[in-house]
């Protein structure tokens, strides 16, 4: 086991090593700075929007695993989609297919997707029990 750890922990710190030097080396200044407000961007949307409300779900709906991998998974889907849509409106050479996509569609679908799977995680015992699923508390 520790050799595993020491091994993983050479290959991590090699490849954030090799991340920086490419970055250093192949960007310019003004890019950087541009980097550094995104970073700086999604560790205050991490510190203020995502792990408060996990941790309010979490105080508030005890037992409610899946609803909070649902809004971490959405949380870090939606930091990135949202980069991607703002950028997505930026004029791009035609022949660029891959850039011609329509982002808000795609990124619904995807968020539709992780409360599927969320849905169907908080069901699947039940269903596994051959209980029918209620929808209210009340019956």
């Amino acid at each position: 086991m520790r050799t595993t750890r020491i091994t993983l922990a050479a290959m991590g710190i090699s490849a954030l090593a090799y991340g920086v030097w490419r970055l250093l080396d192949h960007t310019s200044a003004a890019q950087l700075v541009a980097y550094a407000g995104w970073l700086a961007a999604a560790v205050l949307l991490h510190d203020l929007v995502l792990a408060p409300g996990i941790e309010l779900v979490g105080r508030v709906g005890r037992g409610r695993p899946a609803l909070q991998g649902a809004l971490v998974v959405a949380g870090l889907v939606l930091s990135v989609g949202a980069l991607v849509l703002w950028r997505s409106t930026a004029r791009h050479d035609p022949a660029l297919a891959l850039l011609q996509q329509d982002y808000g569609l795609h990124l619904l679908l995807l968020l539709g997707l992780v409360a599927g799977v969320a849905a169907l995680t908080r069901l699947a015992p039940r269903l596994r029990r051959g209980q029918t699923p209620r929808l209210s508390r009340r019956a």
